[in-house]
């Protein structure tokens, strides 16, 4: 079995402008756990996180923090046109001739933009192990060209979710109430549709629990952090 000082050592840019929802930070460091696919020594998110809103910017850089995950900024020079992506292909290349340094196993890329196709194309010449996270509609070109596989957040949240319902009465209760809100439901309504559905443990408090269960739901607190003031939603596995 391998333990943390023997696996590979990996290094994870994120496309920060590309990937979309920051829950899927969650699901990707989740896998890379739980497949035991290596030991993130190196985490770097990329984007304009000077000249974004703070509703874009304010989110990643919390979920940055939480992860460990240094923030990289990058102004945009051309409208439309994400600005990451020649900064993680340098980033990545000088990285990969580190090897007398710092040894680094294997690369995690975090984007669905075909500009980074020849440069995993090139890494795995190099013998490391090389893997692609990103959205379901991934173009082939690119989903292929990782040689240790490629994951969609779609697919990622659908595991984590069939994962917890195996495990937990409560998940699939709630699972079952919040399929059928339009939105935000709050918590406060939600534990008492599940007393009616399901016998709930002793000693169990439902918003840990929900803050716990991070790729499946997602909770939003007021000021006091309270059941009173805070609303979860399931996060869907089309979420953009």
């Amino acid at each position: 079995m391998k333990t943390p000082d023997t696996l590979p050592r990996l290094a994870v840019f994120i496309d920060a402008e590309n990937v979309g929802h920051t829950s899927y930070i969650d699901l990707i460091f989740d896998k890379i756990a739980t497949a035991k696919l290596g030991t993130p020594e190196i985490r770097r998110a990329y984007g304009n996180f000077e000249g974004r809103s703070p509703d874009w910017r304010d989110p990643w850089t919390a979920k940055c923090k939480q992860f460990d995950v240094d923030i990289i900024p990058q102004k945009r020079f051309v409208k439309g046109k994400g600005s990451a992506d020649a900064k993680i292909i340098v980033d990545a290349m000088r990285t990969r001739l580190w090897t007398c340094r710092k040894r680094i196993d294997g690369f995690c890329f975090v984007s669905s933009d075909t500009d980074f196709q020849p440069l995993v194309e090139f890494i795995a010449t190099g013998g490391r192990k090389v893997y692609g996270f990103g959205k379901e509609g991934t173009p082939a070109a690119l989903r292929d060209a990782y040689p240790d596989g490629f994951f969609s957040f779609k697919g990622l949240r659908a595991a984590a979710r069939e994962r917890l319902l195996r495990k937990s009465a409560v998940a699939r209760a709630v699972v079952e109430v919040l399929n059928v809100q339009d939105d935000w439901m709050p918590v406060t309504s939600l534990l008492r549709e599940l007393h009616s559905r399901v016998d709930i443990p002793n000693g169990f408090y439902l918003l840990p629990f929900l803050k716990s269960k991070y790729t499946v739901f997602e909770v939003e607190s007021g000021p006091q952090g309270s059941y009173a003031d805070s609303s979860v939603r399931l996060l869907d596995v089309n979420l953009g």
